[in-house]
């Protein structure tokens, strides 16, 4: 039988402490992610068209000059659609998404399968 002092149990309340903290952090990193404060969309002109950046807490984090997921690096034909896109990509980022768009999602912002305006 095991005595159980003080001190083993002030050691046991201390590694229960820790482990409560480190498993708190885990799950706020994991579940809570970025929020819309920290996430910042911009288009910007580019030669021909329009892009659009992501910043993460006033870093660049994602740098689009042309349409993601049509063959070519074609602009978007407006500020419109790449705003659009840039808002499709920071929504999924938010629900912890991977950040990209798909053919369906270049779709939704008006802008056809060539990279036209719809």
């Amino acid at each position: 039988m095991m005595i159980t002092t003080k001190r083993t149990k002030l050691y046991k309340l201390l590694w229960l402490g820790l482990a409560i903290a480190v498993l708190s952090f885990i799950g706020y990193r994991v579940f809570v992610g970025p929020s819309t404060e920290t996430l910042n969309v911009q288009p910007f002109r580019v030669s021909g068209g329009w892009g659009y950046q992501i910043s993460v807490h006033q870093k660049v984090y994602i740098y689009q000059p042309f349409i993601p997921a049509i063959p070519g690096k074609k602009p978007f034909p407006n500020r419109m659609t790449a705003l659009r896109a840039a808002k499709t990509v920071k929504a999924k980022m938010l629900r912890g998404q991977r950040p990209d768009l798909t053919i369906e999602d270049i779709l939704k912002t008006g802008v056809d399968s060539l990279g036209n305006s719809n």
